[in-house]
């Protein structure tokens, strides 16, 4: 067996600017929180805020199971696509927490304003700020625990991203309404309130992000895209609503390899992106609704929206169909599966490649189970999954079609001390 290497250091996924040490005068944000046998966990409290109004809360150590009703939020912590890879940090503001200056991403930075309310502390769970990412057994410990965070949050939050340049969210309708948000629910009322709207309006941006979730909304309630004029059409807003969920499929969140368990044990889900939101089963149901109709005909692959489209369903369903099995009680959710059909997903760290999918499995098919250790380096992970799945499988199905390292040129990582067989996942 290789030996255990030295500590490894903090996870690249949140970069040490994130966490500023406080002055030594200043009380430590972090004490040292329950560990091994505990369920506690720090709750952010997220102060009221207006507008630009800088952004301060305090944390609070409490009980799993005595916690307050809160929201934990499912992010990517740079929505940078194209900075995921290793070593790249992203840029960063400034919050006040615990009185403590600290820096965060500036993509969690616009999910915590858009969050907070204007009247009432908001309680908020967010990995970068309730946990100390410079402590190896705590994050640890932690992510042990991530699955009952958020089964048991009240909402999931789904921050894809705030607004770009580009953008229009229909700011000139929620000015005129009064409103500093536009939220899809339940409530069919509201929606066709917005539909209305979308009707009237005739001009738009190049990326029309309220059309985009209004045609979500339609294709949700069963509409066939094809029948759909506002994005069958060759002419009118049919380009920009097409660039709009063009922006919102672009956001570094489908990638991430976290906001699966995230997403798939929310007990309820909520997509934001910048000022509007709507429910993952409206989300789900517009891809349901889609690839049913491209099933019931042909016609589809005469409009220019199918290759985005298809995208668009492919991404949520490859989520939903996990959500959906993880609740069926005649299926049981294994490692390997998840390995393989996720193993293209993003994870700075990538320890996270198998960390972040630990809490959807169900079935070990044996006694052993690998559990979050930060203080192993990469290769022992790995080394230690293969091992783990062979004893619990009595098989060697993990070797099949399963590359390593060096089958694909990637010598990022170090594996001259382990078998050639070690999947690098």
């Amino acid at each position: 067996m290789p030996s255990n290497n030295k500590r490894s250091p903090r996870s690249p996924r949140f970069p040490l600017s994130l966490h500023r040490r406080a002055h030594s005068t200043q009380k430590p944000l972090y004490g040292s929180l329950a560990g091994q046998g505990s369920t506690n966990f720090r709750l952010m409290r997220l102060n009221p805020g207006i507008l630009d109004q800088g952004v301060t809360c305090t944390l609070e150590e409490i009980p799993l199971n005595n916690a307050p009703p809160y929201k934990a939020l499912s992010y990517a912590w740079d929505n940078s696509i194209s900075s995921s890879s290793p070593g790249s940090s992203p840029s960063t503001m400034m919050i006040t927490c615990n009185n403590v200056p600290i820096a965060v991403s500036t993509n969690l930075y616009a999910a915590l304003k858009r969050l907070r309310s204007r009247e009432k502390v908001v309680n908020l769970w967010v990995d970068a700020v309730c946990i100390n990412q410079q402590d190896p057994d705590e994050r640890g410990h932690q992510v042990g625990i991530m699955r009952q965070i958020y089964e048991q949050a009240e909402e999931v939050a789904i921050w894809l991203g705030g607004k770009q340049d580009d953008d229009d969210l229909a700011e000139d309708f929620m000015l005129s309404s009064g409103l500093t948000s536009l939220d899809w629910t339940d409530n069919e009322e509201t929606n066709r309130h917005f539909w209305v709207e979308f009707l009237r309006r005739r001009d738009c941006r190049r990326q029309y992000v309220f059309g985009a979730f209004c045609v979500f909304w339609l294709l949700s309630l069963g509409v066939p895209a094809s029948v759909t004029p506002h994005i069958s059409s060759p002419f009118g807003q049919s380009s920009c609503i097409l660039n709009g969920i063009q922006a919102i499929m672009g956001q570094a969140w489908w990638q991430r390899t976290w906001v699966l368990q995230e997403t798939v044990v929310a007990a309820k889900a909520t997509c934001y992106y910048a000022t509007l939101s709507c429910p993952w089963t409206m989300i789900t149901k517009a891809a349901a609704s889609y690839m049913n109709g491209q099933l019931s005909t042909n016609i589809d692959s005469a409009y220019g929206y199918v290759s985005l489209l298809s995208q668009f369903a492919r991404q949520v369903r490859d989520i939903e169909i996990i959500r959906q099995d993880w609740r069926d009680p005649s299926k049981l959710v294994s490692l390997l599966p998840l390995l393989r059909q996720f193993r293209i997903r993003s994870a700075t760290d990538p320890r996270d490649k198998i960390y972040a999918l630990l809490g959807m499995v169900q079935y070990w098919g044996g006694q052993h189970k690998i559990v979050p250790d930060y203080n192993l380096n990469v290769t022992n992970l790995y080394w230690q999954t293969s091992i783990t799945i062979i004893k619990n499988t009595q098989s060697l199905e993990v070797l099949c079609g399963t590359p390593n390292a060096m089958s694909d040129g990637d010598r990022r990582h170090d594996y001259r001390c382990h078998p050639s067989w070690v999947i690098d996942w």
